[in-house]
């Protein structure tokens, strides 16, 4: 199970979404956004690996929503109706699955910092997920 576990989240990190802009300076901003994160997750997921029972706390962008879907879900992420056009549900399945993980989508950095001091997760890293647009 611990290494379903481990193998989960690790595929789980490294969910990009590729919607990039044509630009040079946008593209060499992605590269070090890109690295930046694969740094950051395999960081936690060596943490992971020894603390695997405590909460962990995956905080999402609002963008990953379907822009013009009418049940918002920045307020509580089981508005979602698993339609099915996005991948919000896949993240209410894995919440759903695991007990000890929280999935929250933030509108910004405050809203974040917000659910980070609510939840208190005793994982001290947070989990990213990339949006880059093309």
């Amino acid at each position: 199970m611990k290494k379903f576990y481990i193998k989960f989240l690790k595929s789980l990190l490294y969910i990009s979404f590729t919607v990039t802009l044509k630009s040079k300076k946008q593209k060499l901003n992605d590269y070090f956004s890109r690295k930046f994160l694969e740094i950051n997750n395999d960081y936690v997921l060596k943490k992971i690996k020894k603390k695997i029972n405590d909460k962990i706390l995956i905080l999402l962008p609002h963008c990953i929503q379907l822009y013009d879907c009418e049940y918002k879900i920045t307020s509580d992420i089981n508005n979602c109706r698993h339609c099915g056009k996005c991948v919000v549900s896949n993240f209410i399945d894995i919440k759903n699955k695991f007990q000890n993980i929280e999935v929250k989508i933030a509108t910004g950095g405050t809203l974040a910092r917000k659910y980070i001091k609510e939840i208190k997760p005793i994982l001290k890293s947070i989990l990213q997920v990339l949006i880059v647009v093309k």
